[in-house]
């Protein structure tokens, strides 16, 4: 593994040589994915966990009608799989796919969560794991909480503003299109067009493609 994974926060802690030494015990793989590739797909039995080490993942649903929902995103250096791995779910009820060229680490649930004897970080990394998996909790409640607003215009408002927070910054890179957008926030595309456009004609936003500029602040997100 020649790429250094000292600041992702599944190896807070440990030394490069520790975990690369850990990746040999636990056989993990490198896969490489193309945007759009399927990682995991809906019914699979969730037998690995996935650090994402370039790239990101979406974790999308699609409905009877087709219609599909981007239920989260996986950036660089998080994980996923441990929830469903870990939860005694047979079956993975979403499918998992690459928004872009990315490429994800690859390790066998069981071994991860079985000290060999031989690694003594090993429990320091189990420890961060759970960690993670908490984080992952917070991280869907603030979804929970930009999709329980009433209107387009408080969901688009409360998304941004969750961004802003999580940067300290209210310059804003998304990582959807405008379609990703409209599925995360589980409203028509058309309605968000039209909607980012007044919020921008308002002077409470400022956009250009995916990047975004917060212009108001928390108050107008319940307005």
């Amino acid at each position: 593994m020649k790429k250094d994974l000292t600041n992702v926060k599944l190896f807070e802690g440990i030394s490069q040589e520790q975990i690369e030494s850990f990746l040999d015990c636990v056989k993990a793989k490198v896969l490489n994915l193309k945007k759009g590739q399927t990682l995991y797909t809906v019914g699979q039995k969730p037998e690995n966990v996935a650090l994402v080490l370039s790239g990101f993942l979406f974790v999308t649903q699609s409905d009877y009608w087709g219609n599909n929902t981007i239920l989260s995103t996986v950036t660089e250096n998080n994980v996923f799989g441990g929830g469903f791995a870990y939860s005694g779910v047979e079956k993975i009820p979403f499918s998992v796919e690459a928004g872009t060229d990315t490429q994800v680490l690859y390790v066998n649930k069981d071994l991860l969560l079985s000290p060999c004897g031989k690694c003594d970080y090993h429990n320091k990394i189990i420890i961060n794991l759970i960690k993670i998996l908490s984080a992952r909790n917070v991280s869907l409640i603030e979804k929970i909480k930009n999709l329980s607003q009433r209107t387009t215009r408080q969901k688009i408002l409360s998304l941004l503003y969750s961004f802003s927070v999580s940067t300290s910054d209210k310059k804003i890179i998304l990582p959807y299109t405008r379609q990703q957008m409209a599925d995360y926030l589980c409203v028509d595309r058309a309605s968000l067009s039209r909607e980012l456009s007044l919020l921008q004609k308002e002077k409470l936003i400022k956009y250009h493609k995916n990047v975004f500029f917060l212009l108001t602040d928390s108050s107008s997100v319940y307005e």
